[in-house]
C-alpha cells in the first residue's frame, strides 16, 4: 500500500490514509481500489469520508466511507472503491476524511495519482514545432 499525501498540513486529523490499486488503470474499464484508513489517535469519537474524483476519473462503487465510532487506535479500516477513468491521463482522488472528537471536528483532504494508459502524451505539433526551429537555427 501507498501512503497519500495530505492536502492541507495546518489541519491535524488523527488519520494516515493508505491505498493499493487492483490492476494497472485501464481507460474506459472500471479499477478496484483499496483503501484504509488508519486512525492514528484513540481520542476519535466518530471518523467518516468520501471518496471525490477530478473530471475525465468517476467513482462507480464506494464514494462514501462508511461512518464509524470509536474506532480503535492503529486498527486499519478498510474501504473498496471503484473508479472509472474515461481517457488515459494523469487524474487525481481524494479521500475526504472527517473526525469527530469530543467536541471538535476537523476534515482533512487526502490525494491520491492515478496514471491511465500512458499518461499524457506531449501533443505531436508542439515537438515538431520545436524540432523545426531547432534545425533553423542551426542551419544559418
Amino acid at each position: 500500500m501507498v501512503s497519500a499525501v495530505v492536502a492541507n498540513k495546518s489541519t491535524a486529523v488523527p488519520v494516515q490514509v493508505k491505498f493499493s490499486l487492483g490492476a494497472r488503470p485501464t481507460a474506459a474499464e472500471p479499477l478496484d481500489v483499496g483503501l484504509v484508513v488508519l486512525p492514528t489517535s484513540a481520542t476519535i469519537d466518530r471518523l467518516s469520508g468520501k471518496i471525490v474524483t477530478e473530471d475525465g476519473l468517476d467513482v462507480v462503487g464506494g464514494a462514501e466511507i462508511t461512518p464509524t465510532d470509536h474506532p480503535a487506535e492503529g486498527v486499519p479500516l478498510e474501504h473498496g472503491v471503484k473508479l472509472l477513468p474515461r481517457r488515459d491521463g494523469v487524474f487525481t482522488f481524494n479521500a475526504v476524511i472527517t473526525v469527530d472528537s469530543g467536541t471538535d471536528t476537523s476534515t482533512e483532504t487526502f490525494s491520491m495519482p492515478l496514471i491511465v494508459g500512458a499518461g499524457i502524451r506531449p501533443t505531436t505539433g508542439a515537438s515538431a514545432a520545436g524540432a523545426h526551429s531547432n534545425q533553423a537555427a542551426s542551419t544559418h
